[in-house]
């Protein structure tokens, strides 16, 4: 019985449509309908009644077209999830406000031209990208996994080729522009990857399914190596990890593909006397307080002395490095107390559960292997930079989302946001229709 075609079918839900504006949803809303019709018929039909007969009494049975077309519309119209923007808005702010009492409290070491106003100028165009990218097909991103994770090692040995150095790492020129490439080669990586792990069965008894995405691994993190930049390859490979995961591997699969990363990982730092040196002062950064553990002991030091309301923006200047990137928790902590530190974390733990719960809600495969990747990635950055100021963690080059300085950083990271909220447009679309 072939209903998709009949004449009256088609000019209901032609109707239906008519008054539902997300084209997105119509083909996926003619499907579900046009099921639920053909069940109406058959059943009519086993009841002595005619095709053309049990058609119209099925339609009748639906109900007024551009009525449940309306109300179809209203389920389904494209919704914002307002409290991540909230939160986003939130850190924004603290960290535009942060900035600008370190610059006019004459707090900040660098020189350069006004941090405040890049910052600014940053946060603008980052906004703008997202909101573009909200309004932006995510399920168009797919097709290009390949093409994407290609071309981001492409231009990967590119830099490491032909990019100017910047404290001692490649950066990618762009005429006036200046990209820290590698530090934001794991986002494109990790787009790509969602896409393909989306397709991917996980059936170990194929051997070229195990070097496949041993390769898809190694390459990145060799390459972050040389770059050289730990931060870069500890990320991607914990995001390759988390997408791998989600898309259906098992533990024990992930475990026989970490091995030789973990293997290399360990090799770089042990012949390496500058990581061995960082390694050394989170175990004891008393042992060299004027060398690598000066940080650690600084970080520590501010966030014990700002009690609970804290101390203000009266840091001597220099005391903290990296003020504005890597130790700006430790800033805010010492200026505004123990209170906003802890407030900081308890709305960055509430931004990443309704982030998660926004993954459950994603019917499409490749939104969710999205979501959780990206997501995993703002939390190893969050979490892992927390635990480097309180001396927990091994000093990286892990800046606070959102609130440290960045150029492309925080519009990577803006990025992202700007992608979670399409998928969340897009939750109830699936794929495939």
């Amino acid at each position: 019985m072939d209903l998709e075609h009949n004449e009256n079918i088609r000019t209901y839900l032609d109707a239906v449509c008519s008054q539902i504006k997300w084209r997105d949803m119509h083909a996926q809303i003619r499907m579900e309908l046009l099921s639920h019709i053909s069940e109406l018929v058959e059943e009519y039909e086993q009841g002595g009644t005619l095709e053309e007969d049990a058609v119209k009494q099925a339609l009748d049975h639906m109900g007024n077209a551009l009525e449940l077309g309306k109300n179809l519309h209203y389920i389904h119209r494209p919704r914002i999830e307002w409290s991540i923007v909230a939160i986003v808005a939130s850190f924004l702010g603290l960290g535009l406000f942060t900035l600008y009492s370190l610059e006019v409290n004459g707090l900040l070491m660098v020189k350069a031209s006004s941090l405040f106003i890049r910052s600014i100028i940053f946060t603008l165009a980052g906004v703008l990208i997202a909101v573009g990218v909200n309004f932006f097909n995510y399920q168009n991103l797919k097709s290009f996994s390949w093409h994407l994770y290609i071309g981001t090692l492409l231009v990967w040995l590119y830099v490491l080729w032909q990019g100017p150095l910047y404290m001692d790492k490649p950066y990618l020129h762009l005429g006036f522009i200046s990209i820290d490439f590698v530090e934001t080669a794991p986002f494109f990586l990790a787009i790509a990857i969602a896409g393909i792990f989306a397709d991917w069965d996980w059936d170990w008894h194929q051997p070229n399914c195990l070097l496949k995405a041993f390769t898809m691994l190694m390459i990145p993190v060799i390459l972050a190596l040389m770059s050289p930049s730990m931060t870069a390859a500890f990320l991607y490979t914990l995001v390759f990890l988390i997408i791998m995961r989600v898309s259906g591997a098992k533990i024990k699969d992930i475990g026989l593909i970490i091995s030789f990363p973990l293997a290399l990982t360990i090799f770089s730092v042990v012949t390496c006397p500058y990581r061995m040196a960082r390694l050394e002062a989170l175990l004891n950064p008393r042992q060299d307080p004027q060398g690598m553990g000066y940080m650690v002991m600084q970080s520590i030091e501010a966030i014990r002395s700002a009690g609970f309301w804290g101390q203000g923006f009266n840091l001597p200047a220099g005391t903290l490095p990296c003020v504005h990137t890597e130790l700006i928790f430790a800033c805010i902590v010492y200026s505004f107390g123990w209170v906003a530190g802890l407030a900081v974390v308890v709305l960055a733990t509430a931004l990443f559960i309704r982030i998660l719960r926004v993954a459950r809600l994603v019917k499409d495969r490749y939104g969710r292997l999205l979501v959780s990747g990206l997501v995993g990635m703002l939390m190893i950055q969050f979490y892992w930079n927390i635990l480097m100021t309180l001396g927990l963690a091994p000093l990286a080059g892990f800046s606070l989302p959102l609130v440290s300085y960045g150029g492309s950083q925080l519009i990577v990271q803006l990025v992202i946001f700007g992608l979670l909220l399409s998928i969340y447009r897009r939750k109830d679309v699936v794929a495939a229709l």
